[in-house]
Formats: structure tokens, C-alpha cells, sequence
């Protein structure tokens, strides 16, 4: 129950950043690029599954290591689930330029970013939330 209960935190949240990341860009509201009607990512939530389960692994690592080796899992699973879920919706849920990119769907910028984000979420978004809730 667990892991059900993060990935679908951690789905619904990835969404609110995405969608509000989009919005403030967009000066307008705008829905990101979730299952709509419904206001989820799966993406995020298997990101964060992944470096939760990472984490023992990565923990005696330097933080510098930690923020590359998190970014390069996340941009592995970004870069490789884009294709397939793009396949599988008709369409892409997310798309970067091609400059600089694996095939459009993940670039070093957003591994950067990815990474930074998981070490957040290791440090204090997760340890907040779920030792709030049990």
C-alpha cells in the first residue's frame, strides 16, 4: 500500500509543478500534459519510486555524485518512456527541442534539474510529507 500511496502522491504533485510550471510561462492557466481528464503524471511518480528505491545505494555517494547519478536515472527514464508513451497516447505528452536531445524527450539541462529535484525530495519533501502521514 506503500508504494501505491507514493506514486500516486508523487504523480498528483509532478502534475501541480508541471502545470504550474506551464501556467506561469503561459501567464494563463494551463493543464500539463497529464492523463486529462485526470490531474496525474505517471511519470513522476515512477521517478520517484526509482530514486526512493536508489536511495540506500546513493546515500554514502558525495551529494555531487548523488545529483548526477539521480539525474542520469531520471533522464534514462524520461528519455526511454517518451517514445513508448508517445506510442501508446497517439501522441507526446512532453517533447523538448531537438537540439541537444535524446530523440526530443530529455536533454543534460532537464537531467540537471531532474537531479536536483530528486535530492529535494529525498531531503525534505519526502521525509516531511510521510512521516507526517505514518
Amino acid at each position: 500500500m506503500y508504494w501505491i500511496t507514493v506514486f500516486f502522491f508523487y504523480s498528483f504533485f509532478g502534475w501541480c509543478l508541471d502545470s504550474g510550471y506551464r501556467s506561469w510561462f503561459a501567464r494563463r492557466w494551463v493543464m500539463g500534459n497529464a492523463l486529462k481528464p485526470i490531474p496525474l503524471s505517471p511519470i513522476y511518480g515512477v521517478g520517484v519510486i526509482f530514486i526512493l528505491l536508489l536511495e540506500p545505494a546513493f546515500a554514502a555517494w558525495p551529494i555531487l555524485f548523488q545529483w548526477i547519478g539521480y539525474g542520469a536515472v531520471l533522464a534514462t527514464i524520461e528519455g526511454l518512456s517518451g517514445p513508448v508513451v508517445t506510442r501508446v497516447c497517439g501522441r507526446p505528452l512532453w517533447k523538448y527541442s531537438r537540439d541537444n536531445s535524446f530523440l526530443g524527450y530529455t536533454d543534460l539541462w532537464h537531467a540537471a534539474i531532474w537531479g536536483l529535484l530528486a535530492l529535494l525530495v529525498i531531503w525534505f519533501v519526502h521525509p516531511s510529507i510521510f512521516s507526517a502521514v505514518g
